[in-house]
């Protein structure tokens, strides 16, 4: 599995960033989408990247240590988890997405890798 991890400070108590989290609609169309569909658990992402579109059915998962997670139920890679964690930061927040995901094409995931 490969690791895309990002943080970013937010001004605002842990409590009020979770529960911004915890609508998943508008907190998967700040992650950059073009397209969410929300129904129930089940979220359905797309992005035009070039001439291609990534689309990609996600499900909430209950983590006790983690504020969400999605896990991909279809879509582009074989595996993919994405987990934001929320930690409390001088006067605010700070908000770490995580992502792992593997990737089906060798070649593809040696470009990941390289140093």
């Amino acid at each position: 599995m490969q690791t895309a991890s990002v943080s970013r400070s937010v001004d605002a108590p842990p409590a009020a960033v979770r529960d911004v989290l915890a609508e998943t609609g508008p907190s998967v169309r700040a992650a950059g989408f073009d397209e969410v569909t929300v129904d129930g658990s089940t979220v359905e992402v797309r992005k035009r990247v070039g001439l291609a579109e990534l689309s990609l059915t996600l499900e909430a998962v209950a983590d006790p240590d983690a504020a969400v997670v999605h896990e991909q139920r279809e879509g582009v890679f074989p595996a993919m988890r994405t987990t934001y964690a929320v930690e409390a930061a001088d006067g605010g927040s700070t908000v770490t997405a995580t992502t792992e995901f593997a990737l089906d094409v060798p070649v593809v995931g040696a470009c990941w890798t390289r140093p």
